[in-house]
């Protein structure tokens, strides 16, 4: 009886620990980004157009990289728009863009 308990219970640990080995996939880039505050960069720009009250643009041309992501982030507390183009195949691609009112601009 007790070789039985003894049998079950390892076979049930070894079970736990195959379960959880089928787990180890990173979560998106998106869901990374957006606990950072990002979200689409229509999203954030027209937040941010309605904060500053003024219109916002992007840029006409990017550099010619290729992107497999694009985010944008109002940050209301510091006042800033920035987008950011990432290609999650090549960390070093990433270009990144802050825009600020000059009411709140940087002094250098």
């Amino acid at each position: 009886m007790l070789r039985g308990i003894c049998l079950l219970l390892i076979i049930s640990l070894l079970n736990i620990n195959m379960v959880s080995a089928n787990n180890d996939t990173p979560p998106p880039l998106e869901k990374f980004y957006s606990d950072f505050g990002f979200k689409h960069v229509e999203e954030a720009l027209n937040t941010c157009a309605s904060h500053f009250n003024k219109e916002l643009k992007l840029p006409y041309k990017l550099p010619q990289l290729s992107f497999t992501h694009q985010l944008g982030k109002c940050d209301k507390k510091n006042n800033v728009f920035e987008v950011m183009f990432i290609n999650e195949d090549s960390p070093r691609i990433h270009y990144k863009v802050r825009v600020r009112p000059v009411e709140h601009k940087v002094s250098f």
